[in-house]
């Protein structure tokens, strides 16, 4: 074909065939088209598949929640008015926690006269599905782009991390937490790069409210919204901004903070800063494995190639983001890295994957595509792409269910046997329990909920003990951890243990989970032991003496 020819027939061809590292045209075709929405409402669908059936399917809330729930039933005794502590496991752990998701959830239970139990069921998948429109419009104010913030949106609602550990009994302070840490960054995003007032003022009261719901996530938030201050805010107006929207964060919440402060000082929120230490794998993002897919890690290898791509574009938000997110949030970083992640998954799609494989679609002897074909072929590219990346990690992820960390429920025979306990054992009783859950205390439901429902003190429960000074849940993380060790032995490390540590106890509460034959026969040998109750799943013990 002569030079002339050629020149003309390239200068024909579609953007993306002609600049192949580009696939604006395929995406301003979506966009104007709005194709973009049927994405983002495709994603709610399926956030809401993968979010609500495990709530709707269980008749109790899934793993924990058993402390939130009796710091609800105590806010609404208290006629809504801040308790100073909590009596969950009588151990006088200040009621600090932000109580927004407590508020929530008795307000609703009252509304709709529904349990309080089934409320602490479900309203943590419902907040948690709502977190993916919310996302969207973060995703789309900081790539620029309807139909990036689209995809980033799915792939935000497929990531088990954006849910798993959100609807749960406990996700009643993390799912509000995470929905308005992602409202405030969109906020403080506008706020840096609008010229309205009203952004100052909305982005104060969003604020609050992440403040209000979980502190983890208000970090998160926070010093995200630093990293917009230093992109995108960095001048006096932005500066003035800040200051002004960070004053009216801690006026707005002001009404909890001050209370807490009141009765304990300042001494609580020291020691639930210093809690809980590292839960992860400090090297998740030098491997950049951290999605917890259950079989190909999909969003790990496009979000790495998102890195580069936005790398190569001089787009240093995303991969900076990464980077604080390592640094300065040690405690549960896995969890929040699902948001820069998601975006550039859109990335890698947007600029990489989708022109790359548009390209190998043009021959270049081929004749120009006629005007008609010139904008069909990209769309159904793309469409086909995201309906096999959806089904493919829809798939993929519903297989969470069955892994180790799995969701789970305090059954019907745990539950009556904790009716029995509550009117069969002294008040002041204080019970050993042998679950031996196979996973962290997070899932050790039978530990938890225990004190909850029962109003008995369980001796090995962690929850709630962060907000006790001396490293307190530390502490106990580790006894916790030492007490498994005692499964396949037989009762007497059970009593070391004790000793050790000085936690005297009264009962026994065994389940027969057919992991601890030793330990149990032991137990029903020892004289120092007394069988009270042998139900189908589990025993009760009094202690009359040692050993």
């Amino acid at each position: 074909m002569p030079a002339s020819r050629t020149a003309r027939a390239a200068a024909q061809l579609p953007p993306y065939v002609r600049h192949p590292l580009s696939a604006e045209h395929a995406w301003s075709v979506a966009a104007r088209s709005h194709v973009w929405l049927l994405v983002v409402v495709a994603a709610v669908v399926v956030a809401a598949l993968l979010r609500l059936p495990p709530v709707l399917n269980a008749d109790f809330p899934l793993n924990d929640g058993g402390l939130f729930y009796r710091m609800v039933e105590e806010l609404r005794d208290a006629h809504y008015r801040l308790p100073a502590t909590t009596s969950y496991n009588g151990a006088g752990i200040p009621f600090g926690y932000p109580p927004l998701g407590f508020y929530l959830a008795a307000l609703v239970s009252s509304a709709t006269g529904q349990p309080l139990i089934d409320v602490v069921r479900v309203l943590p998948a419902v907040v948690s599905t709502l977190t993916v429109p919310v996302f969207f419009l973060l995703a789309r104010a900081l790539l620029g782009s309807a139909a990036e913030g689209a995809v980033a949106t799915l792939a935000f609602a497929l990531l088990p991390r954006t849910f798993a550990w959100f609807i749960m009994g406990g996700g009643l302070t993390r799912a509000p937490g995470f929905l308005f840490a992602l409202l405030l960054l969109h906020q403080a995003y506008l706020m840096y790069t609008r010229p309205e007032r009203r952004y100052v003022a909305t982005t104060a009261v969003v604020g609050a409210l992440a403040v209000l719901a979980h502190l983890e996530n208000a970090w998160f938030a926070a010093y995200s919204a630093a990293l917009l201050l230093l992109l995108y805010g960095r001048d006096r107006r932005g500066f003035v901004r800040s200051v002004i929207a960070a004053v009216g964060v801690l006026v707005l919440s002001a009404p909890w903070w001050a209370t807490v402060i009141s009765y304990h000082g300042l001494h609580a929120f020291a020691a639930a800063a210093q809690g809980g230490g590292l839960v992860s794998d400090p090297t998740w993002l030098k491997t950049f494995n951290f999605t917890d897919e259950p079989q190909l890690t999909l969003f790990g290898a496009l979000g790495l190639v998102g890195v580069f791509a936005a790398v190569a574009r001089r787009q240093w938000l995303l991969p900076l983001w990464l980077g604080a997110i390592y640094l300065l949030n040690p405690r549960n970083p896995k969890t929040v890295a699902a948001v820069p992640l998601a975006m550039l998954v859109a990335l890698a799609l947007h600029h990489v994957i989708v022109p790359g494989i548009l390209r190998l679609s043009w021959r270049e002897d081929a004749a120009p595509p006629s005007p008609g074909r010139r904008t069909g072929f990209a769309p159904l590219i793309v469409a086909v792409m995201l309906a096999l990346f959806t089904a493919y990690s829809f798939l993929s992820v519903r297989r969470i269910r069955d892994f180790d960390e799995g969701y789970g429920v305090l059954t019907p025979a745990d539950r009556e046997t904790f009716r029995w306990i509550s009117t069969n054992t002294p008040p002041d009783a204080k019970i050993m329990v042998l679950s031996f859950a196979p996973a962290w205390f997070g899932y050790d439901r039978v530990t938890e909920w225990l004190p909850a429902l029962t109003r008995r003190t369980s001796v090995s429960t962690v929850q709630g003990y962060e907000w006790l000074p001396n490293h307190e849940f530390d502490r106990r993380i580790r006894r916790y951890d030492a007490l498994r060790a005692c499964a396949t032995r037989d009762i007497g490390c059970v009593e070391r243990w004790a000793n050790v540590g000085g936690t005297p106890f009264t009962h026994v509460l065994f389940r027969k989970e057919g992991c601890c034959a030793r330990l149990e026969s032991s137990l029903r040998a020892s004289p120092a032991y007394r069988l009270i109750a042998d139900r189908p799943d589990a025993a009760v013990f009094v202690r009359t003496g040692s050993p």
